[in-house]
């Protein structure tokens, strides 16, 4: 029995976190609705501080730093952190009202 390709076959391909929207660093009327949408704070990723106040403040939010690169991707480029994870602890304490001391592997409950 010989293999033969479909005729109709459709190559379907999940998009990446960033290819699926335009991103908000991109949008210029987002940046003059909200100027947090324009500061990078990942640049490896383009993660705004925008998308993660969005994460942190959404129906279900982010309580880990963890949760947070889930939702953002913030933390996972080339630099795995290196650059933007005091800063991206700084947005997320402040937001929690806690200290970054405790971010680390440490869950926050509903301040």
């Amino acid at each position: 029995m010989p293999l033969e390709p479909k005729k109709n076959f459709e190559n379907v391909r999940m998009p990446y976190i960033g290819e699926k929207d335009e991103r908000p660093y991109r949008m210029q009327d987002k940046i003059k609705e909200n100027a947090d949408y324009g500061r990078i704070v990942c640049h490896c990723e383009r993660v705004t501080r925008g998308e993660i106040l969005d994460a942190l403040r959404s129906p279900i939010p982010a309580r880990t730093l963890d949760g947070l690169r889930r939702r953002t991707r913030c933390m996972q480029g080339r630099c795995q952190g290196f650059h933007c994870h005091a800063d991206i602890s700084r947005i997320m304490a402040d937001e929690l009202h806690t200290t970054v001391s405790i971010l680390n592997d440490v869950e926050v409950a509903d301040a």
